[in-house]
């Protein structure tokens, strides 16, 4: 049979690490309010997009290199790969309505 003490100890400190938990996620940063809305951050789009494409170009090479070498659909060889250019860039809104 299990000891009480032992039981006890264990409930004891997971009602603790509770307490702190449900603490933490109350606490707020002096003078906000519950109602605090985010302001929306200034974001240099013109980098991101640049951004953007180089890593689309790095995908696209590695793309080509590994199905190209993979030897699969059998008998074929891989000449080219024609991606598209269409870009479309889209944001998430949720983040900036409450």
């Amino acid at each position: 049979m299990s000891n009480p003490g032992v039981i006890g100890a264990i409930v004891a400190g997971v009602l603790i690490v509770l307490v702190l938990l449900i603490r933490k996620r109350s606490v707020r940063p002096e003078g906000a309010s519950s109602s605090v809305t985010a302001e929306i951050p200034e974001y240099d789009y013109d980098a991101a997009i640049a951004s953007f494409q180089k890593t689309r170009e790095d995908l696209h090479r590695l793309f080509f290199e590994r199905a190209s070498g993979s030897g699969r659909p059998r008998g074929l060889r891989w000449v080219k790969c024609d991606f598209g250019d269409d870009t479309q860039f889209a944001q998430e809104q949720s983040i900036y309505c409450n």
